[in-house]
């Protein structure tokens, strides 16, 4: 059984469909567990930190993508 969780459009955008957001919804109590049970260990800063070198890491890839 296909699930079409995102749409693709004409000019080659993305958006979520209903039943995405179904499915996000069914499993963000499971997304939510598991990010207390990796960062259990981890300060607020370091989180936050963290959280920031992957914004950097995925800006450089957008970058070389846009190359």
């Amino acid at each position: 059984m296909e699930k079409r969780l995102i749409q693709k459009h004409d000019d080659d955008s993305f958006s979520i469909t209903q039943q995405g957001k179904q499915f996000l919804a069914e499993i963000w109590p499971v997304v939510e567990q598991t990010d207390q049970q990796i960062f259990k260990n981890f300060s607020v800063q370091e989180k936050q930190q963290f959280g920031e070198f992957l914004q950097r890491i995925q800006n450089a890839c957008n970058t070389i993508i846009a190359e």
